[in-house]
């Protein structure tokens, strides 16, 4: 049994190191593409997310600020957490965020908070954190 027990958690340090490394890996590619002016078409393939639901950066909070100047980046920080560890994995995945219209988006918020009892706070945060991503959205 304890052969087991350490064989388990040493599988489980193994799988959160190389996330972490990856992470790490990403993003010091990420910088370095950057810093060496590459060209915008290279570096958008590279730098895209590969899924629509990413944390938000100053990419994202300078996009919302066009349409909400209040908007602060703790702000979509906290609707990121809701809608990716909070309220929405209650009932349902992560749904991608780039499929759906601005449009769609604000129906889709509205009654998921009503349905989550999702306070107006965070109802504003996670909508706003849509609509972040949306607007950094790559055609």
């Amino acid at each position: 049994m304890k052969i087991n027990t350490l064989i388990y958690y040493s599988i489980f340090a193994v799988t959160i190191l190389s996330c972490h490394v990856k992470k790490v890996v990403n993003a010091s590619n990420q910088k370095e593409a950057i810093s060496n002016n590459t060209t915008p078409s290279s570096s958008l393939l590279f730098l895209k997310p590969a899924s629509s639901v990413h944390e938000p950066g100053a990419k994202e909070l300078a996009a919302i600020q066009t349409k909400y100047k209040d908007a602060s980046l703790y702000q979509l920080e906290l609707g990121h957490a809701i809608y990716t560890q909070g309220a929405c994995l209650k009932c349902h995945g992560v749904i991608e965020i780039y499929p759906y219209s601005e449009d769609r988006w604000k129906g889709i918020v509205d009654t998921m908070a009503m349905r989550s009892q999702l306070s107006a706070e965070y109802k504003d945060a996670v909508y706003k954190y849509v609509l972040s991503i949306k607007a950094t959205q790559v055609n």
